[in-house]
This record gives structure tokens, C-alpha cells and sequence, in this order.
């Protein structure tokens, strides 16, 4: 196993995180995500009151430039409550629905074949989405005795 790579955080301690194996030709890959406000790559959090979430993935070689998966890649999320998902036909792209307050996974997976050489190599994406509640508007009061 490679050894990890550190990271260090003034506020938040430490991660970490860990180099691809050498040798390999497996691509890597980034999920960016798109609201009205802005892009965000790999994780974002968003207001309850938004409602679509755009999602593009580009692939890249070891060298990093701009390749195509072998496979159509499938979109997954974790938490239907949160967010529902629908791929573009060609599983480069998805919408997804913003639902209630929590946080979901999203999952993108897609196989390199290697030219059918070799074994395939599973290439899994993930981002995060946090949805938040909107700004305040109403309350309660309860009262008890005592």
C-alpha cells in the first residue's frame, strides 16, 4: 500500500490521503458540481430552498489529459430524501432534485477495459451534498408549568 500523503489543517487537525498506486493507467476524475451561485468541486452544500443541482464528471489519463470511460458511467446517491438524480444519456452529466435537509453521498461509477488487455480497473467518483435549511421565517413558542 502506498504511503499516505499529509495534509495539515491549522483549525481541524489531520488527513489523509493517499496517492494512486504507481504502475497503473487507471484515470482519475473530479465531480463538479453547479447551482446558480457558483461550482464547487467534489463537495457542496446547499439551501433547502434551491431547487436543481447540476453535476458534470471529466476524466483525464496519467498525464492528465481529457479521456473518454470505456463504460457509461452510472450516478448513484445515498439518500433519495435528500437528493433524487437523473444521468444524461450519456452518463456524463445529471440533474438531481433537492429534497430535504441532510447529507448524501453521490457515487459515480464507470470501468477502464484496458483495450481488453489486462484486468478492467473500476474507476469510483464521489461527492458529498449538504442540504440546509432556509432562512428562518416562523416559530413557536411551547409553554409548560412548573
Amino acid at each position: 500500500m502506498a504511503q499516505p500523503w499529509r495534509v495539515t489543517f491549522r483549525c481541524e487537525g489531520e488527513i489523509e490521503i493517499y496517492p494512486p498506486e504507481t504502475g497503473g493507467t487507471a484515470p482519475g476524475g473530479a465531480i463538479i458540481f453547479t447551482t446558480e451561485k457558483g461550482s464547487a468541486m467534489g463537495e457542496i452544500t446547499v439551501d433547502a430552498t434551491e431547487t436543481t443541482l447540476k453535476a458534470t464528471v471529466k476524466f483525464t489519463d496519467t498525464e492528465g489529459n481529457p479521456t473518454t470511460p470505456d463504460t457509461e458511467p452510472v450516478w448513484e446517491v445515498a439518500d433519495p430524501a435528500v437528493l433524487t438524480c437523473t444521468p444524461s444519456t450519456d452518463g456524463m452529466s445529471a440533474t438531481f432534485v433537492v429534497g430535504a435537509p441532510g447529507v448524501s453521498s453521490v457515487t459515480l461509477t464507470t470501468t477502464e477495459t484496458h483495450g481488453g488487455e489486462g484486468t478492467p480497473t473500476d474507476v469510483v467518483l464521489t461527492g458529498l451534498v449538504t442540504v440546509v435549511g432556509g432562512d428562518t421565517v416562523a416559530g413557536s413558542i411551547d409553554f409548560t408549568v412548573g
